[in-house]
Parts: C-alpha cells; structure tokens; sequence
C-alpha cells in the first residue's frame, strides 16, 4: 500500500509552448486523419468514411476544416451541371456536366443566341418583302378557289340554280319554279361544291405550308448565319453540340411561336437553361449538409400557380446538397440519416447505382401531375462523409449489412490522448486561439490549468481529453471574471469552474442535508464491528456525483456462505451478484484449504430501495465480513472504492475522482473539528486522479488521506487497524466455531428418546 502525496491527485499544471492549431495534428485525431486521407487518395466504389467521435471532440467542425484545407478546386473533380430540354422527349430533361465556369458561359451564350435569333426572325417576318411574298402565296391560293367557284356558278345558272355567299360559307340556291330535273341537279351540284370545299380547303392549308415553310426558311437562313459562331464555343463538348443541332430543329419547327412572343419577354422554358450547380462563383469543394433530409440531399421540383392549377418546368428543378457537393465532398451528420431510413435507403440506391436521380417521394400513391419533369440522373462522383457518435455506429450503421459495403472506411476519433509536449503545445494553443476568438488573452499559466483540466475530463493525470469543446465552453464562462484589458488568469478559470460545479450541486448537497438530518445513516467517525462506508456513484438525470453508502454484514452458524440481500431481492444486477461471489470464492481459497467451512453471512447496502450493479463494493464487502467474523471493528472515518479477483488482486474501477471528492465533501465538518478521513482505492486508479486543488491541499496538511492498495489484504490492515494475518486468525477461529456447532447440530444424540441409567447422565455437548 502507499498513501499518495497531494503532488499526486491534484490538478495539473501543464507546461506549454505555441504550436500547430490544426486539431487533426492531435494524436487522438490521427487514426481519423489517416482514414480520411486514405479515402480521398482512391477513387473507387464504395471507399467512404464514417467518422466517429464522442460529444464535444469537434468531430464535425475539426473534420470539416481538415477536409476544407486538404481539398481544394485544383484537386478536386467538381463540375458545373445544368439542365436543357429534352426535344425528343420532353418530360426528360436533359443533365450535362461542363467544366467549371462553362455552365454559366452556356448558359449565358443560349440566352443571347436565342434571343438574338428572335429579334432577328421576328424583325424579318415582318418586313415589306417577307410579307408580300406570304400574301402572294395567299393571293395565289385564293385566285385559284375563285375560279373553282365562278366555274360552278356559272354551271348551276345553267340549270336555274345560283350560289350564295353567308357567313356559314358558300351554299346552293335552288330555282323558284320546279322542274322534272330540280332534285337530279341538286344532288350534282352538292356534290359538286362539297368537292369544291375540299379541294378551296387543301389549297389554303397548301398555301399556309408554303407560308410557314418559307418562315423556317426565313429561321433557317439566319441560323445559319449565327449557329456557327455559338456551336463552336462549346465544340468541345460533343454532346451539347448534338443538342444544339437538336435546339435548331426544334427551334425551326417551332417558328410561329417563337415569332409571336415579344423581344422583351421571358424565353420559353424549351429554350433556357437551368444553371443546376454553378461553381464559377466560390471553392466550394466540401459541402456539410446538417439537416439531410430528401429534399435537402437529392434536390426537388417547385411548382407554380397558374389559374389555379399547379405547373411545372426544368427551370424549377432545384439542387440538393449531392449535386452540390458532386465532384468534392459531402459531409452529412449521422443523427438525422439514422432517424430518417427513406432518406438513408435512397442514399445507399445513389451509392449503388452511383447516379443521383431527383424524384419526389412525398407524391408516392398521390395523383401525378401533368407535365412534371423526371430530370435525367446525373452521375455520382463525391466522397460521402458521416459524422456522428460511437452510438450511432454501432446502434444502427454497422447492423445494416449494406453499410460496410458503401462505406468501407472508419474514421475514429480517440476521446483522450497522451500528455505528450506535442499534444499539449497543439491543445494549449487551440486554447489560445479560441479564447482569442471571444476576444479574451489567457496567460501562459492560466492555459496550463486549462490543460490540468483538460486531464480531469479525461480522467487520467498523464492524458489530455480530445473533448477541447468542453475547455471552450469553461473559457465563455470565465471570461465574465476578466476586466476589460486583463488577461485570463488561473483564478478566473478557478472561479467559473467552481462556479458551475455549484450550479451542478443540488441533487448531491439534498444527500448532504439528508445525511445531517441522519435521515441517511452514515457514520464518518469511530469504529463499528461489519460496517464500512463503499463509496458509489449516483446519478439523477445529468447529475453525477460520489457518495458514501453503509455496506453491512452479519455471520451466524449456517451452510448458505454470503447471502446478498441486493440479490434477494432482485435489486442486485448480475455484476454486483459476480462481485459477491467472487468475495465467497476467496474466502473458501483462503479460510477452507484443509477443512470445509460453513456459515452464514448476509451483506447488504443500507437505506437503499433502487436498483445496485457493479463490483466496486467487493473489497468493502470482504473488509465487513472479515470484521463480522473477526469481531475486530472497522474505522468509520475512512471510506473503500475497488474490486478485486478470488487470487485478492485488486482491481480498478471507475468513476474514482467523483467518488473520493465526494467522500471529501460528506466529511468536510467532521474534519475541520479535527477527525482525520481518507479513502481506499486500487493502486491501478491511482494515476486517475485529479482533484480539485482544495483536496490536494488537504491531503499536503494531513487532514485527509489518499491510500492505493494492490492486493486486498491492505484494506483489511487499514481498516481494522492489525496486520491482515491477525484478522484472518481470529476469523479462521470465528468459522470453525460455526463449523464445530453445525456439524454438533447434525450428529445424533444417542440417548434421544431413551431413559438414562440410574445414576448415568448424557454427556453434556457443550
């Protein structure tokens, strides 16, 4: 055993010097650094990442900021994507993907290009020449249908009938009187005029051809004039100069309308560009997309009101994060994504598939809507990055057996790391940056107290917690003890540390309250025969603190061996039932290698009514039983937390920095009245300490003690005061005493039921 100093279990003060700022420099990020560079370095299928780290590790805004600095346009594939009209099927609008800054330049090119052609078209079709020629084509047609109609006339007069002009068209008049040829004649000459009605028809829809033929001609010569020049600006991509080709049949086709639109007023939609993704204007290469829902990810369709009826266009089709982020990287964050399985089932169909289609799934089942595009899917080629809590990894990501194969790369983010002069240089001064970002400048020590804090979280002296978000969050708060024009300094950090531990206090000073009103029994002073003070956490909501609990044991003669009333009465959970065993099988190791032993012993925690797990109680357990059975009483003022195996090696535990500040604060009266307390603890915890600066002072006067033990016999010599030999002596003889009366209890008496000799007493078995 050794009884620790208070140089120790106090708050470090880490020296430091300025260095990197980068957090992924910190080695509890560098297996995610390597993971990440090792992602962007293969361009394959599949090869995404997850990163994992606990809350407050700055997992998402470190990785994004390593991934910003590392991905940069030069290296990255992005691409601008715009959407055109589909001539041959326009419900499919067409995706193409141009290098950067030629989405807008095309995008401006077709306007200018189309427009130009309307002017020009609509200014040639209404000059002198174009329209004569148009009415001569006319005037041909109806030259011709007049001399049709005059030569029926003339030979309807012939037989007495005449034809008439109305406003439902040309009709037959019989003669006034009736003659034996009226009704032969009638039928000749109706059918005569229907002829005449079609062939007038056929000539005007040949004159209108001939006119419309000519105003395509018209188009056709001035695109002729002007395509050229637009085509080859973008010769280098074939697949756009297929669909100008397609642009100037529709465009020819299409003549009349284009000519009866004004100058000034919007193109048609046929003939615009949606500028889907442009990256003319920013190096936007990673993306973070915080709320993934379907809209946000794979983009959507708006509609308009149109007379009360809802419409559509390519030109609303709108990007999500996927189309943004394509050609770079996308950061998503796992929460939403394990919330929302719609989403994450048509993230995995874009990764297998490997294209991003946009569609509407709230419309599934509903009545579709006429006209509404289904937009070509674009081709899928960015780096999907996750980043979320061990929690949800392993919850719901890794149980889906199609996650490993879309993302094959963990990134893990370690929650402490070595207080090496590296780590420490790198965190002091991402310290530093982010107080200089609140506008506050620490001095060199009060950044070493912010590192020694920094180790408490991590619960270990000799590590730093990667959690530096929860230093962030202490400096806002001393920030308020600082003048305006001082720097931050080691009291000011003191101050708003204490500050929130007080605000924290609540659940645990109601326990102290109840301790001085003893509606809790604890004793922190004397020496009591099966009685010690087990140190345990306890937890209410985010409350979470160390207290001491009465830990008793009884022995009688009986052959149960440790009865644990927890288990009883199903208030033990299974490790709390596997420490008690474990106490039972080191008693028989130690206490019945020559000869079996039996008693009965029942351990309880006093005064508790919920539920007890976890074998941190198992060296108090032992130190009562052998006080029950030794009749040696156990010193009060002293409090155990450990556990240990059925060889008597002690074995670390958890939570040891809540458990001894607790204990120090329960005794807090009782020492300044001059009674000495200290606490029990594994020697394996002992470089987990690191407590506050009022412990270690108390530790320095003597007042209060620190012991680490190794082996189980140690607690025992400390709290019953004799070497453990002695203790285990006297509790050697406590149990053949037991042993001795059980087995007298179960041998037959022989004179039971018989009358005794005159003068012949039975042996008395005492």
């Amino acid at each position: 055993m050794r009884a620790l100093r208070a140089a120790d279990i106090g708050i470090p003060r880490h020296s430091w010097h300025p260095g990197s700022e980068d957090t992924f420099a910190l080695s509890s990020h560098a297996r995610a650094r390597e993971a990440l560079d090792l992602s962007l370095s293969i361009n394959a299928p599949g090869f995404n990442v997850y990163v994992l780290g606990e809350d407050r590790t700055g997992r998402m805004s470190a990785t994004v900021a390593y991934l910003e600095a590392i991905c940069t346009p030069g290296n990255s594939r992005r691409k601008d994507w715009i959407y055109l009209q589909n001539y041959r099927d326009p419900r499919q609008p067409l995706a193409f993907g141009l290098a950067v800054g030629d989405g807008a330049r095309f995008s401006e090119a077709l306007r200018r290009y189309v427009g130009r052609l309307r002017s020009m078209l609509i200014a040639a079709l209404e000059s002198d020449a174009h329209r004569e020629r148009i009415k001569r084509i006319h005037r041909e047609a109806d030259e011709r249908i007049n001399e049709k109609q005059a030569a029926l006339a003339r030979a309807a007069e012939e037989v007495g009938f005449t034809l008439e002009e109305s406003a439902e068209g040309v009709r037959l008049r019989p003669p006034v009187a009736d003659t034996p040829d009226r009704e032969r004649n009638r039928d000749r000459l109706s059918g005569e005029l229907d002829q005449l009605e079609r062939e007038a028809g056929q000539l005007r829809a040949s004159a209108e051809a001939q006119a419309l033929a000519f105003d395509r001609q018209t188009l056709a010569g001035l695109i002729e004039g002007e395509v050229a020049d637009f085509a080859a600006m973008f010769a280098d991509y074939p697949a756009l100069s297929e669909w100008i080709d397609d642009l100037t049949e529709e465009m020819i086709r299409d003549v009349r309308n284009l000519a009866r639109s004004s100058p000034d007023e919007r193109l048609p939609a046929k003939y615009s560009t949606n500028l889907l993704v442009d990256h003319s204007h920013g190096d936007e290469c990673v993306v973070l997309e915080p709320n993934p829902t379907y809209e946000n990810l794979f983009g959507y369709i708006e509609y308009r009101r149109v007379e009360g009826v809802s419409e559509t266009d390519l030109t609303l089709i709108r990007p999500g994060a996927l189309q943004r982020a394509n050609g770079g990287v996308l950061v998503l964050r796992a929460e939403p994504l394990a919330k929302d399985e719609t989403v994450w089932t048509h993230l995995k169909a874009a990764l297998r598939d490997g294209v991003i289609r946009i569609e509407e799934p709230h419309r599934s089942g509903g009545m579709p809507l006429i006209g509404t595009p289904r937009p070509e899917a674009i081709p899928l080629d960015a780096k999907i990055v996750i980043v979320g809590t061990p929690d949800s990894y392993y919850n719901f990501f890794s149980n889906d057996p199609d996650f490993k194969t879309y993302f094959k790369i963990k990134a893990d983010i370690d929650p402490d790391m070595p207080a090496t002069p590296e780590n420490l240089n790198i965190l002091g001064s991402l310290i530093d940056r982010m107080a200089a970002r609140q506008g506050v400048l620490c001095t060199a020590d009060a950044i070493g107290l912010l590192l020694g804090l920094s180790s408490r979280l991590a619960m270990r002296r000799d590590s730093l917690s990667s959690r530096f978000e929860l230093i962030e969050d202490l400096l806002h708060e001393a920030g308020r003890y600082v003048t305006a024009g001082e720097r931050l300094r080691p009291e000011a950090v003191l101050a708003a540390w204490r500050a929130r531990s007080k605000r924290e206090a609540r659940a645990e000073e109601r326990f102290h309250l109840s301790m001085r009103r003893r509606h809790v029994a604890i004793a922190t002073s004397g020496a009591v025969v099966g009685q010690v003070n087990a140190l345990t956490i306890r937890e209410l909501g985010d409350s979470h603190f160390g207290r001491p609990s009465r830990l008793t044991a009884r022995a009688s003669v009986g052959h149960r061996g440790i009865i644990n009333i927890e288990r009883v009465t199903e208030l033990g959970g299974r490790t709390q039932q596997k420490g008690a065993l474990v106490v039972e099988g080191y008693l028989r190791g130690t206490f019945a290698r020559r000869h079996p032993i039996s008693f009965d012993c029942s351990i309880t925690f006093e005064q508790s009514y919920g539920s007890v797990d976890g074998d941190s109680a198992s060296v108090g357990e032992l130190v009562t039983i052998i006080s029950a059975l030794s009749g040696l009483p156990v010193r009060q003022e002293m409090a155990v937390t450990g556990s240990f195996n059925q060889l008597g090696e002690v074995q670390a535990v958890g939570d040891v920095i809540e458990k001894v500040e607790g204990y120090f604060r329960v005794t807090a009266k009782e020492r300044a009245e001059g009674i000495r307390h200290g606490v029990i603890l594994p020697g394996a915890n002992a470089h987990d300490l690191v407590l506050e600066d009022e412990v270690a002072a108390a530790v320095a006067e003597g007042t209060f003690s620190v012991w680490a033990i190794d082996r189980v016999e140690e607690a025992i010599e400390l709290f019953l005061g004799c070497p453990a030999a002695e203790a285990y002596e006297r509790a050697a003889a406590t149990l053949k005493t037991f042993d001795d009366l059980l087995r007298d209890r179960m041998t037959p008496d022989p004179w039971r039921g018989r009358t005794s000799p005159a003068g012949v007493e039975p042996d008395d078995p005492d």
